[in-house]
């Protein structure tokens, strides 16, 4: 498949692809890896089978229409195992294509275990062969982060314009460990990402970062939920929309801190930009607290380009056109920056630009 070879992977040491829902071997090529790590499909993965059932469709909110639908209907899945103690340096990029030239339905899966001690860099990247069709991916993935594991995850969503997209991320945090989700989210007629993270023991770190840029008659709908359980969790989440023409962006964070979840410290904010006037955003963070002592807080900003800051970088000689373009990338910096993949971090920052 050329098409995938035009894609700016050129650094990437781990590449995993699949096409459709099935794993590409002849695309994937995967570096040095420490023993006992696995990065591949189900098949690759036969050895381990007895313990992914333990995994496998085993977090909560399974029972959820389209992740039920998934598991009812995936074929292949793309596996990653870290075990105890291992470190993997170089990032593990999974490339889902879309190929299909006629109408296709597609259910890509991924299973993460990082074991307990062990740290992981994974890129998840849903993209499409550039053909002509319309198609629906409804993806679900779920991470298993153990204890005093770390896990870096960017999940890129860049399907074209006439597609439809339901992705799942689910994740389960144990005693000590450390998650941060970069989501960003810029392709597909129709988007939706449920992004839910479950602090299940005590001292565990959150941190998500989400970027949405649509245009023309694109829809994106962003819901996220932390659940925390115990004690002395932390999270921080800053999630910003950029919406051009007639586009319909929506952000829903959901922060949850029962009882049992004293010294709870969570931070939230929705920051949004409009570029035309019937561009649109909902937003609405949310903290739902019966915990008597932590330290939350949560706001939400709409806003338009600032005509004072386009005149000075015209002042400055940068013409209009160049001077708005400036702003908007600068707007986005901030998330753009966390993807651990140069090659693509330059990509997506010259396509937001252009946006």
């Amino acid at each position: 498949m050329s098409e995938i070879e035009k894609l700016p992977l050129a650094d990437v040491e781990n590449l995993l692809v699949f096409v459709e829902r099935w794993h590409a071997p002849g695309l994937s090529r995967l570096g040095e890896l420490p023993e006992g790590v696995v990065v591949g499909s189900l098949a690759q993965a036969n050895l381990l089978q007895s313990q992914l059932t333990n995994y496998l469709a085993k977090q909560s909110g399974a029972e959820e229409v389209f992740t039920t639908l998934n598991t009812a209907s995936f074929t292949d899945a793309a596996i990653i195992w870290i075990p105890r103690n291992q470190s993997v340096e170089a990032p593990i990029y999974l490339l889902s294509i879309s190929a299909g030239t006629e109408a296709t339905f597609s259910n890509p899966r991924c299973l993460v275990i990082a074991g307990s001690g062990s740290s992981l860099t994974l890129v998840e990247d849903y993209a499409d062969s550039h053909l002509n069709g319309t198609y629906f991916t409804n993806s679900v993935t779920e991470i298993w982060v153990g204890e005093n594991a770390q896990v870096n995850h960017t999940r890129i969503q860049r399907d074209r314009d006439t597609a439809f997209h339901i992705g799942k991320t689910v994740v389960s945090q144990a005693q000590d460990s450390r998650y941060t989700c970069n989501a960003i989210s810029l392709g597909a007629r129709l988007s939706r990402h449920n992004l839910e993270v479950y602090q299940t023991e005590e001292n565990t770190q959150t941190t998500l970062n989400g970027l949405t840029v649509i245009a023309g008659e694109q829809a994106a709908d962003t819901h996220s939920a932390i659940a925390y359980t115990r004690p002395h969790g932390t999270s921080h989440q800053i999630h910003k929309c950029i919406v051009d023409e007639r586009a319909q962006a929506i952000f829903n964070g959901k922060v949850f801190v029962p009882k049992a979840a004293q010294f709870t410290d969570a931070r939230q904010l929705s920051k949004n930009l409009l570029l035309s006037p019937k561009a649109r955003v909902d937003t609405k963070p949310q903290l739902e607290i019966t915990a008597d002592n932590v330290k939350c807080a949560h706001g939400a900003t709409v806003s338009q380009l600032d005509s004072d800051e386009v005149f000075y970088l015209q002042s400055r000689g940068i013409n209009e056109d160049s001077a708005r373009k400036l702003l908007v990338y600068a707007f986005a910096h901030e998330v753009i920056n966390q993807i651990p993949v140069a090659s693509l971090q330059q990509a997506l920052s010259r396509q937001v630009a252009i946006e």
